[in-house]
């Protein structure tokens, strides 16, 4: 666990990906060489962005050291260690019918407890699959480099 005053906050607004977003989509409608080029360091800006804004979300399980430095790859290739499960979507919903309020959720068998319980679907978690869009910024990473060879 990190000590409170060791931990590092991250202030990239909520929004600073989509401008940067907006920016590489203008630049691929234009469609020329340099433009392309210049869209796909856009696009890993708004990649770092994102991963820099979900890095708070794991707070004292962050390297200090690594999130003070600049360093998105280490972040991104972290993120992907610490939720091997991230490509995976999560539905919620809510019981219909109450349970009994005397019921001991410690020692009951929930599967068995909601077995026959009508349930309405309440909303989903679309989750960041880390690894893939590790694989989407280093893509963008080569294209830049290769296209200016």
């Amino acid at each position: 666990m990190i000590p409170s005053s060791n931990r590092v906050t991250f202030d990239y607004g909520p929004l600073q990906h989509r401008g940067t977003l907006s920016t590489a989509k203008e630049l691929i409608s234009r469609g020329d060489d340099a433009s392309l080029i210049y869209a796909a360091l856009e696009l890993r800006f708004c990649v770092e962005s994102v991963a820099y804004q979900n890095l708070a979300a794991y707070g004292e399980d962050v390297s200090t050291e690594l999130a003070r430095e600049w360093r998105p790859d280490q972040i991104i290739k972290m993120l992907a260690t610490f939720d091997p499960n991230s490509d995976q979507t999560a539905s919620f919903s809510i019981s219909v019918t109450p349970l009994p309020e005397d019921i001991d959720f410690a020692s009951t068998d929930l599967k068995a407890a909601f077995k026959d319980k009508d349930f309405l679907p309440i909303g989903e978690a679309k989750r960041i699959p880390w690894g893939k869009f590790r694989s989407y910024y280093n893509s963008l990473g080569a294209f830049s480099i290769c296209a200016k060879i």
